[in-house]
């Protein structure tokens, strides 16, 4: 009768359970790693957006405050640009966090809606650089939080074209 030889070249329990270990550490290492750049990427595009959002709203604001004729400054956050048939109220909305556009023929009567300038604005200032109505250069301040994320531009100085006069 022939004798069956055994093979023993298979694994143990303490190499599965060591191999086991490392395998499960390495992926508890690459999930952390996963979520912190996970994590960071959203804080990253975030402020980014902010950064976005208030640099439209600056030049949106510059390229009607360039055309303007006069400029003034309610300090409760109201801009109001006087172009020769209209007027332009650009209104800080505290409690949505926004800004706002009105247009305005120069007699009163509202042209269209209210329509969303930006979002995620706290504060909104502009200081007139001149007196009554010598006021060619302005300065703007912006805020704008979302969430964690903050973002400012402070001083913005905008220049009119035109040659300054008189509010009717």
């Amino acid at each position: 009768m022939r004798r069956i030889e055994k093979d023993h070249t298979g694994f143990t329990l303490i190499e599965l359970l060591v191999s086991i270990s490392i395998s499960a550490l390495v992926m508890l290492s690459l999930v952390y790693i996963i979520n912190y750049s996970t994590r960071n990427y959203r804080n990253a595009s975030a402020e980014v957006s902010l950064q976005t959002e208030a640099q439209m709203m600056l030049n949106q604001m510059s390229d009607l405050i360039i055309e303007a004729y006069n400029v003034k400054y309610d300090p409760s956050g109201i801009l109001t640009l006087y172009h020769e048939d209209y007027k332009y109220l650009i209104i800080l909305d505290s409690l949505n966090q926004q800004l706002n556009f009105e247009k305005y023929y120069i007699g009163g009567d509202k042209i269209g809606n209210t329509e969303l300038l930006g979002r995620y604005v706290t504060s909104f200032q502009v200081t007139d650089t001149g007196d009554d109505d010598d006021n060619s250069q302005i300065k703007i301040s912006l805020s704008l939080k979302n969430g964690r994320n903050m973002y400012e531009i402070k001083d913005q100085l905008i220049t009119l074209r035109n040659q300054i006069k008189p509010v009717p």
